[in-house]
């Protein structure tokens, strides 16, 4: 048992400065620069999001509700969101609280990331270290003589595993003192609900915003995990008055199991306020692009920015890695058109590249992983299929196919439309296996406008608008009938003038 002990003093210690260097790191990555793949945290760099931010400045700050769901697709900027959110709310700063319109008082930030985590009692130190005042009171607790008593013991069995000297010396690595080792610091609540506790009791009558990022890997952690942190965010909701939690999740379905107020399940009647993130629309994909572009004083054009903000499909992570690839490629000596061609190129296999490992990360405990394969790819390279054309193509029987479309549909990998064809769900999974390249086009009604199209077509609906004569392209997206027939959705390519 001792040695049992000895480990979780030694884990705790190694994630203490691991949490502590990660917090440093992070505000180091929180670069102030549009193209900065890292998550932002300044509100004049969260483009396009303004309503959604001032959605959850408003739950944490003016509605009843006790937790909050982000819910969006991967790579659409959920992180960066709440982190301005929470760089806003505990900013002392009189003009920005004016500018949001929220009280001066700041709330108190604590931002976990659940991506990762194996089990609930990982995130027990996270949560204690992101409040400082909690932490700092777990070392000025007082022990009963017992505690010392076990204290005493736990040195003596370190002695014999490790040697005094030994010992002294792993602990010094990690930055804490012997000292601190005898004080209380072990002694932190083992469970996510007691450390839920100790902040809240911490932070008085300061209002404390808990974030729990990616919080569908809940779910892979098991039924038990699971109900287990459904019981914590009730005893929060009902209990904790002076914490907000806010949760964010990428893969949908999956997170509506996470906060599922079904009958039987623990959150049943506990209101939840739902804020959800969709793909950027062109004038915002367009800002961010401009404005990192002049941010890296590279030379760009007005198709540069079409280009990217039409065939990212809205994605802001997508948008960002375009953007990125472009400026290397100026950088690097290419011109105009051959850095927009690159740029794309190589954005399009990081999404790929991606969208791929995490559809490998939800099916590996899987059986049969080659047949749930072939039947996403057979929806990505049709863009939309029905049952019929589906099930001749992977040769599936109707029981197998049912439960792999069940677990693709709950992943967001896949999703069923009211007229019964089943499409790519997650837009960052149409990279998949789209080989496609950009061309720079003639407009065909005044032989005059200049666009950049991709070859082959996606496929999903687009549209393009060409240059400068504002003429718009609406290319359709492609689908697979039971006949086995390729067809185009919305007939033919259709232009009209832009108004």
């Amino acid at each position: 048992m001792l040695a049992q002990n000895l480990e979780r003093l030694i884990y705790i210690l190694n994630v203490s400065t691991y949490i502590r260097r990660a917090g440093e790191v992070r505000e180091i990555l929180m670069s102030s620069r549009m193209l900065d793949p890292a998550a932002k945290s300044d509100p004049d760099k969260l483009v396009g999001r303004d309503r959604e931010l001032r959605s959850l400045l408003d739950f944490i700050y003016r509605r009843e509700e006790r937790i909050a769901i982000v819910k969006g697709t991967r790579r659409m900027g959920k992180t960066s969101l709440v982190l301005t959110a929470l760089k806003i709310a505990s900013s002392g700063d009189r003009e920005l609280k004016k500018k949001f319109e929220v009280p001066l008082k700041p709330c108190i930030p604590v931002y976990v990331d659940v991506y990762g985590v194996k089990s609930l009692d990982r995130l027990v130190v996270p949560v204690l270290k992101g409040h400082k005042r909690a932490w700092k009171l777990l070392h000025l607790t007082k022990h009963t003589s017992e505690y010392k008593t076990y204290v005493e013991n736990l040195e003596t069995e370190a002695s014999k595993h490790l040697g005094v000297e030994a010992g002294l010396a792993y602990i010094a690595k990690a930055g804490v003192s012997w000292r601190e080792v005898r004080s209380a610091r072990f002694f932190a609540p083992t469970d996510l609900r007691g450390a839920l506790e100790t902040v809240s009791d911490a932070a008085e009558d300061c209002l404390v915003v808990v974030v729990f990022d990616e919080v569908q890997k809940v779910v892979d952690m098991g039924s038990r995990e699971l109900k287990e942190f459904q019981e914590v965010l009730k005893y929060v909701s009902d209990n904790l008055p002076n914490i907000k939690l806010v949760l964010t999740g990428s893969i949908i379905r999956l997170t509506e199991e996470v906060v599922s107020r079904r009958y039987e399940e623990p959150l049943y009647g506990r209101p939840i306020y739902e804020i959800n993130l969709g793909p950027l629309d062109r004038q915002s994909a367009s800002e961010i692009l401009g404005r990192g572009f002049k941010e890296e004083n590279v030379a760009y054009d007005e198709l540069v920015v079409d280009a990217g903000a039409v065939w990212t499909m809205g994605i802001p992570g997508w948008i960002v890695s375009f953007g990125r690839g472009y400026v290397d490629a100026v950088r690097s000596g290419a011109d105009s058109d051959k850095a927009v061609r690159q740029a794309f190129a190589s954005s399009l296999r990081e999404m790929a590249s991606f969208a791929s490992s995490e559809l490998e990360n939800s099916l590996r405990r899987t059986r049969r992983r080659d047949a749930y394969l072939r039947v996403a790819q057979e929806v990505f390279r049709a863009g939309a299929i029905r049952w019929g054309a589906l099930k001749r193509l992977t040769g599936l029987g109707d029981t197998a196919l049912k439960r792999v479309l069940d677990r693709l549909i709950l992943y967001g990998i896949v999703e069923k439309t009211e007229d019964g064809y089943y499409r790519v769900g997650d837009a960052l999974m149409r990279a998949i296996g789209w080989r496609a390249t950009l061309e720079l086009s003639t407009c065909p009604v005044c032989g005059k406008g200049r666009a950049y199209i991709a070859r082959p077509l996606p496929p999903f609906p687009v549209e393009v608008v060409y240059r400068p004569c504002n003429h718009v392209a609406r290319f359709g997206a492609l689908i697979v009938d039971d006949a086995m027939r390729l067809r185009v959705r919305v007939a033919g390519d259709e232009l009209t003038r832009q108004s």
